[in-house]
């Protein structure tokens, strides 16, 4: 039991000295014409998930 408190301790603790998540996604356009971007992935459950 003292091994199961000791590792959730030790998983609280990182959880809590993490650095917070950050996602960008930049798209570099240097021509005066307008780009659509379309990203697509793998869903977990199944099949594809597409935005754009």
């Amino acid at each position: 039991m003292n091994a199961l408190r000791l590792s959730y301790a030790l998983a609280i603790a990182c959880c809590a000295v993490a650095p917070t998540a950050q996602a960008d996604f930049t798209v570099c356009n240097r021509t005066p014409d307008q780009v659509t971007v379309a990203a697509a992935w793998v869903s977990p459950r199944g099949g594809f998930i597409s935005e754009g």
